[in-house]
């Protein structure tokens, strides 16, 4: 798995192998504001474009809404 982009709220990998792009909230991703979202979709979105993976997927177990 390559790392890219991670802060205190979410990890984006690439399985390079699968072309799968899987983003994994962090247990602070409770504490986001509606700008820390927002900015980190937009980074998901630009990551999506660039690596054209054949998935996408969202592992959400320690996101709190």
């Amino acid at each position: 798995m390559k790392l890219l982009f991670q802060n205190e709220f979410v990890e984006i990998l690439l399985d390079e192998a699968n072309k799968i792009i899987e983003m994994a909230w962090t247990a602070l991703a409770s504490e986001m504001t509606d700008d820390d979202f927002k900015r980190i979709f937009q980074k998901y979105a630009e990551l999506t474009e660039e690596y054209h993976p054949y998935s996408l997927l969202v592992h959400s177990q320690s996101k709190s809404y």
